[in-house]
Protein backbone atom coordinates (compact mmCIF):
# COMPACT_ATOMS: atom_id res chain seq x y z
CA UNK A 1 0.00 0.00 0.00
CA UNK A 2 1.21 3.49 -0.84
CA UNK A 3 -0.17 6.35 1.23
CA UNK A 4 -0.58 9.50 -0.83
CA UNK A 5 -1.97 11.66 1.99
CA UNK A 6 -4.14 11.15 5.05
CA UNK A 7 -7.27 10.27 3.09
CA UNK A 8 -5.87 8.44 0.10
CA UNK A 9 -3.94 5.18 -0.27
CA UNK A 10 -3.36 2.88 -3.21
CA UNK A 11 -3.57 -0.90 -2.85
CA UNK A 12 -1.64 -2.39 -5.74
CA UNK A 13 -0.78 -5.73 -7.20
CA UNK A 14 -2.17 -9.20 -6.73
CA UNK A 15 -2.90 -8.72 -3.02
CA UNK A 16 -4.29 -5.18 -3.28
CA UNK A 17 -7.99 -6.08 -3.14
CA UNK A 18 -7.40 -8.57 -0.34
CA UNK A 19 -5.55 -5.93 1.68
CA UNK A 20 -8.28 -3.36 1.02
CA UNK A 21 -11.03 -5.67 2.29
CA UNK A 22 -8.94 -6.65 5.31
CA UNK A 23 -8.30 -3.00 6.20
CA UNK A 24 -11.97 -2.08 5.72
CA UNK A 25 -13.10 -4.96 7.96
CA UNK A 26 -10.58 -3.98 10.65
CA UNK A 27 -11.60 -0.31 10.51
CA UNK A 28 -8.21 0.92 9.30
CA UNK A 29 -10.01 2.50 6.33
CA UNK A 30 -13.65 3.52 5.88
CA UNK A 31 -14.08 2.74 2.18
CA UNK A 32 -12.29 1.88 -1.03
CA UNK A 33 -12.99 1.48 -4.71
CA UNK A 34 -12.75 -1.73 -6.66
CA UNK A 35 -14.41 -3.69 -9.42
CA UNK A 36 -17.60 -5.18 -7.94
CA UNK A 37 -17.20 -8.45 -9.82
CA UNK A 38 -13.90 -9.01 -8.05
CA UNK A 39 -14.74 -7.34 -4.75
CA UNK A 40 -17.76 -9.47 -3.84
CA UNK A 41 -15.91 -12.83 -3.87
CA UNK A 42 -13.03 -11.29 -1.89
CA UNK A 43 -15.45 -9.94 0.71
CA UNK A 44 -17.09 -13.36 0.99
CA UNK A 45 -13.67 -14.97 1.56
CA UNK A 46 -13.26 -12.60 4.52
CA UNK A 47 -16.65 -13.56 5.93
CA UNK A 48 -18.26 -10.23 5.07
CA UNK A 49 -21.99 -10.51 4.40
CA UNK A 50 -23.91 -8.45 1.83
CA UNK A 51 -25.55 -6.47 4.62
CA UNK A 52 -22.11 -5.25 5.79
CA UNK A 53 -21.11 -3.40 2.61
CA UNK A 54 -22.63 -1.54 -0.29
CA UNK A 55 -21.67 -1.23 -3.92
CA UNK A 56 -22.18 2.14 -5.56
CA UNK A 57 -23.77 2.11 -8.07
CA UNK A 58 -25.66 -1.07 -7.16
Amino acid sequence: MRILHYSEAIYEGITGRKSGVKDAVSGTIDAFTSDGMLLVPEALRHGVTQSQYSLIPP
